[in-house]
């Protein structure tokens, strides 16, 4: 084959490559005009929808980390913390209150800017401060409802009690009623699954769940591992609540997603604690959002179901919502993800993971303005990570604008010099744009460092193919199909054009992938 016609080939590839990309963008964004049933207070309205009259930023809460006094030990304030989360999330069960999530308001603890610097920044109508100090046996608990743009209290109370699961739940419980009074939010709205206080009357219990729940945050594997224990002490404290098996759960789930242990090693501890919590707990909002995150690591098609009904059965929590979210979008229902994932940034405006899966929903709808937006977002919020560049250049290529994808690509690279898969965008892009001078630079850079990973193996034997490499080309094409197709709609029209050129080579253009 000439150069001429290789080009002529290189040309063509790119525009398929840019109305496949196009035409997924434009059912997706068809279908998003089709609107999908409410869900509680998640909206579900499509891109181009406008602002409601009743704004739910009129009213928006922001419930700041709780000031511990008194509590030193880790435990201790890792208890505290729990709390926080408990009515955090009891309060967020008000639809008509919009919330900020955790993420974001842990940001401001032990902070010393203003309660109006507090409610710019999180776009929160009001805040709401609580103190905690224990003595003895005895709890003191001092709660204050804030204006944020006057810095006013709107209400603000004090309890004092006996530390016991009952008064501890009975605080929260006049916390959050007394919050929606003054917000003029209606109780009414919660879901009747809605756990409303814990099936257990063991301290000990109860207090081991909230550590356990804390623990599980980390990314540290000594954190994962005082989790399990923490959830095990739960269980034997009270083998009869179903909230120390969740905890469990989610904390021997966390170690599996983060790589610390195996399905094969700790599966069936999971699947016996969630079945056990079910048993104890059938419409437990929480039990359905951890074995669908948990079936969802193994991509088992179980997942989806399970996580819209543990969003149903509790749309005001936003790891459900988000984590189904997640789920549409990768597996290309971007129309159905878009209103959640809005729905989860509005409310998470501080997490970068929460722009990111929004970025990436909007680019693959074909909103690619929109999309770079998000993507500057995150890297506004995370300025030393790579997850903002690499859709940023994703969103220029399905667009055909490959120069700018480039630029992008590269920077990627940049922050993340050891990933094969970003060197190998790179030279993808600079085949594509003919640069075959910088490509090859870019194919002995990947050649040294990749043997058995298939996007770079399959960016590799494309420029082979594009230099006249054929044998090259077709025992790399068909390594990285045997090694398995990434599962994204570029790529995957990547190993097409492999298998296509294949068979082209080979004379026999029967055979080709088209």
């Amino acid at each position: 084959m000439n150069i001429r016609a290789d080009r002529a080939l290189n040309r063509i590839f790119i525009v398929l490559l840019v109305l496949i990309l196009g035409g997924i963008a434009a059912a997706g964004w068809w279908a998003s005009q089709v609107a999908a049933p409410e869900v509680g207070g998640v909206p579900s309205a499509g891109p181009a929808a406008g602002v409601a009259q009743d704004d739910p930023r009129n009213r928006s809460l922001a419930v700041l980390p709780f000031t511990a006094r008194g509590i030193r030990s880790e435990h201790g304030r890792l208890f505290t913390d729990g709390l926080h989360d408990e009515l955090l999330q009891r309060i967020s069960r008000m639809a008509e209150i919009r919330v900020i999530a955790r993420k974001s308001v842990m940001d401001f603890r032990s902070t010393t800017k203003s309660i109006f610097e507090i409610g710019e920044e999180l776009g929160a109508s009001h805040v709401l401060e609580c103190s905690l100090q224990r003595a003895g046996a005895r709890i003191r608990i001092v709660a204050r409802l804030l204006n944020a743009s006057t810095g006013r209290a709107a209400w603000a109370e004090s309890f004092d009690r006996e530390i016991s699961v009952a008064d501890l739940v009975d605080i929260q419980q006049q916390i959050a009623q007394s919050v929606g009074e003054q917000m003029r939010a209606s109780l009414s709205g919660i879901p009747e699954s809605a756990p409303r206080e814990p099936a257990t009357s063991s301290l000990e219990a109860y207090r081991a769940v909230l550590v356990s729940r804390q623990f599980s945050l980390s990314r540290s594997p000594g954190s994962l591992r005082n989790a399990v224990d923490q959830a095990r002490m739960a269980v034997a404290a009270d083998p009869g609540y179903a909230d120390a098996y969740l905890a469990l759960a989610q904390a021997e789930a966390r170690r599996v997603e983060l790589g610390l242990a195996t399905d094969a090693e700790q599966g069936e501890t999971i699947r016996a604690a969630l079945d056990h919590a079910l048993e104890l707990a059938p419409d437990h909002p929480q039990a359905w959002s951890i074995r669908g995150r948990y079936l969802w690591l193994g991509r088992q098609q179980a997942a989806l179901p399970t996580l819209e009904r543990a969003m149903r059965l509790d749309p005001g929590n936003l790891t459900a919502v988000f984590a189904y979210g997640r789920a549409l979008r990768e597996t290309d229902r971007p129309d159905r993800a878009f209103p959640l994932l809005r729905h989860v940034a509005d409310r998470d405006p501080r997490s970068a993971e929460a722009m990111l899966a929004l970025g990436r929903t909007l680019s693959a709808l074909g909103e690619h303005d929109e999309a770079r937006q998000a993507f500057d977002r995150v890297r506004e919020l995370n300025p030393d990570g790579s997850p903002g560049y690499g859709p940023h250049s994703a969103s220029y290529m399905a667009e055909g604008k490959l120069d700018e994808a480039l630029f992008w690509a590269v920077r990627t690279q940049e922050l993340t010099p050891r990933s094969s898969d970003a060197g190998a965008w790179v030279l993808f892009l600079n085949d594509c744009l003919e640069d075959y001078g910088a490509a090859g630079e870019w194919s002995s850079w990947l050649d040294r460092r990749v043997t058995n990973q298939p996007l770079p193996l399959a960016m590799l034997a494309r420029h082979d193919f594009l230099t006249g490499q054929f044998q090259s080309a077709i025992q790399r094409s068909n390594l990285a199909l045997r090694l398995g197709r990434p599962g994204n709609a570029v790529a995957d029209a990547v190993f097409m054009r492999i298998k296509r050129d294949e068979a082209l080579a080979l004379g026999a253009p029967d055979e080709a992938i088209r």
